[in-house]
């Protein structure tokens, strides 16, 4: 296996979608994207804002308020902007059997959220928004695998900083972490597949 990893600090959907688009990065993240045999997506919640403008992802560090519980539906704006991502990869395909995963987000502000006491609030719409992602995933024929369950625990008590799964600044994940992710997406299987 050849790992390409084409890891961007700060990456937004729009940030990932103008690099699969445009052949000025090197390597050519569209290159790699038409050529790979796997490809797992794991894209981030940092511009909610921007694509589902009033609504808030418990993983920032200046939360302080409870947010209001958010509906599947609330979470569409950034469904339909992740669906751009999954359209380009397909196109970039061009029918050829692949092997897509998709991960949604863990958080490794768990224990802030519960000293703040907006902890059961946080993980309410980190469901929601765990669910909006896999809907997506299951239209585009890709393999869902939820770390904010493997990182949090069946019932989302476990902090990943307590099994040193996240690194010192508790948003990037830690060796350990990063090979809990690898088991996790070993255990969901590589069946390749094709665009719906």
């Amino acid at each position: 296996v050849k790992a390409h990893e084409h890891a961007y600090d700060a990456l937004t959907i729009a940030d990932a979608l103008e690099l699969l688009r445009d052949e000025r990065s090197y390597p050519q993240l569209s290159d790699v994207a038409r050529n790979a045999e796997i490809i797992v997506l794991h894209l981030g919640t940092l511009e909610i804002d921007a694509v589902a403008p009033g609504l808030e992802s418990c993983d920032s560090s200046y939360l302080t308020d409870a947010p209001e519980p958010y509906s599947i539906d609330d979470w569409q704006p950034y469904s339909e902007a992740l669906q751009q991502v999954y359209d380009e990869i397909w196109e970039l395909r061009e029918g050829r059997p692949t092997v897509l995963m998709t991960l949604d987000f863990p958080t490794g502000r768990m224990s802030q959220l519960r000293d703040r006491g907006i902890e059961d609030a946080c993980k309410e719409n980190a469901v929601t928004l765990s669910a909006a992602v896999r809907e997506v995933a299951e239209a585009n024929g890709a393999t869902m695998v939820s770390l904010m369950y493997v990182f949090h625990g069946p019932d989302l008590q476990d902090d990943p900083n307590d099994k040193g799964w996240m690194a010192f600044d508790r948003v990037h994940y830690s060796d350990a972490g990063r090979q809990a992710i690898a088991d996790a997406l070993a255990a969901a299987g590589f069946e390749p597949t094709t665009r719906p």
